[in-house]
């Protein structure tokens, strides 16, 4: 479709004008850029302003020239120097424009402009992915997003590393995940979420199944706070698409009573068998998850022959019915199958 300009008041044309002439002659490309987004050519769908040193005077000048885009899906503004007052530009942006994806990493937003990023988060239907990594946003603002969070069923990543954030935050995002059936990715690194955090956000995950990562490495969790959030795993492990980053298992499977891995010796075969859900050599978080999923699987096998054999209907009552029962209940569950593997060599 041929190009055009959208109408616009007199004013607002005129600023647009004024502020292209000063600010877009330190960046080059920019003046010719923003006159086309200003058009809303169709052809321009993802923009990257990555470490241009772009100010608040540029992002004001990118926030008008968007105003009657609706062609643009992607803007990439990471690595700038946008503060506050910038922020509060593009958040005008997030409310009315049609953007799917957001990216401020390393900027200085802020706890004022995450603010302001997170109350325009309630009324928008379009944007999915979201990056306020190392904006210095600290729990005021990580806070307010995690209560937009609740409100807002269409952001499925969000990227927080690196802000500074204690638990505070962390209890605020796992009560929104309890009202938030669409995140999928939220990543926490480099904060300060200790066990108490960790614990509350694992906590919610059976009332948010559709979570596939949560990431806190660099938060020094460890120790008694993996066990806690371990054995909470264990009672209700996690759906296969689940991946938990900085939270280690492996140096805590005695505590966990996770089987011992073997990569050498006699009995490799029998144990490998035995135990399909343990790596070779090393505990990893997927492995740890399938294993408890298995374990929970043959218990609840365990329990349905149990049931079978004291219902009065099936006619028998002998322990040995229940037994067959359970192979027979499902002749795929791993560990059944394995064991009795391991006993016909």
């Amino acid at each position: 479709s041929e190009s055009r300009l959208h109408p616009c008041h007199d004013y607002e044309k005129d600023l647009f004008l004024k502020m292209n002439a000063t600010v877009a002659p330190f960046i080059p490309g920019l003046s010719s850029l923003l006159q086309r987004l200003q058009a809303d050519e169709v052809s321009i769908t993802s923009v990257d302003l990555g470490g241009l040193c772009i100010e608040d005077s540029a992002a004001t000048l990118l926030s008008a020239a968007l105003v009657h885009n609706r062609h643009l899906k992607h803007l990439q503004l990471q690595q700038n120097e946008i503060g506050p007052v910038g922020a509060a530009q593009l958040s005008l942006l997030v409310h009315s424009h049609s953007l799917v994806t957001l990216n401020l990493e390393s900027n200085n937003l802020g706890r004022h402009g995450a603010t302001l990023i997170a109350e325009a988060l309630r009324h928008n239907s379009s944007v999915t992915h979201l990056c306020l990594d190392f904006n210095l946003i600290c729990d005021e603002g990580a806070t307010q997003l995690a209560t937009s969070l609740g409100e807002n069923n269409h952001l499925t990543h969000i990227g927080l590393a690196g802000n500074d954030l204690s638990d505070a935050t962390a209890l605020a995002l796992a009560q929104a995940l309890e009202r938030n059936s669409e995140l999928k990715h939220l990543d926490l690194d480099c904060n300060r979420v200790s066990d108490t955090g960790a614990f509350a956000l694992i906590h919610a995950l059976p009332r948010h199944t559709t979570l596939h990562t949560l990431s806190l490495q660099g938060n020094g969790i460890r120790g008694q706070g993996c066990v806690q959030i371990g054995r909470l795993l264990k009672c209700c492990p996690p759906p296969p698409w689940f991946q938990l980053l900085g939270v280690e298992f492996e140096t805590y499977k005695t505590e966990l009573q996770l089987p011992f891995c073997f990569s050498t010796g006699k009995n490799k075969s029998i144990l490998t068998k035995m135990f399909p859900g343990a790596s070779k050599s090393y505990w990893t978080n997927d492995k740890v998850f399938q294993f408890w999923r298995e374990q929970l699987q043959e218990l609840n096998a365990l329990f349905l022959a149990f049931c079978m054999g004291l219902h009065p209907r099936l006619g028998a009552t002998s322990s040995a019915f229940m037994l067959e029962h359970v192979a027979d209940y499902n002749g795929e569950l791993p560990l059944v199958r394995a064991i009795y593997n391991s006993l016909q060599l």
